[in-house]
């Protein structure tokens, strides 16, 4: 299996400017250990992890 990302257009909520955010559909782990670790950084919440805008000056961004 391979990994595979998607680049989506998104709109930040807490500004309203638009920007675009890698997604990724499928991660190998043996492929992609750099993806796996970083997943299992984010506190496990049952949700999906969330996608901030760079350089957004709100504070919730």
């Amino acid at each position: 299996m391979h990994s595979t990302a998607q680049t989506a257009e998104l709109t930040c909520p807490q500004c309203g400017r638009a920007f675009a955010a890698e997604i990724w559909l499928i991660v190998d782990a043996g492929e992609r250990p750099d993806l796996l670790a970083r997943a299992r950084r984010r506190p496990a919440r049952g949700d999906m992890p969330h996608v901030r805008r760079r350089g957004c000056l709100t504070r919730r961004c």
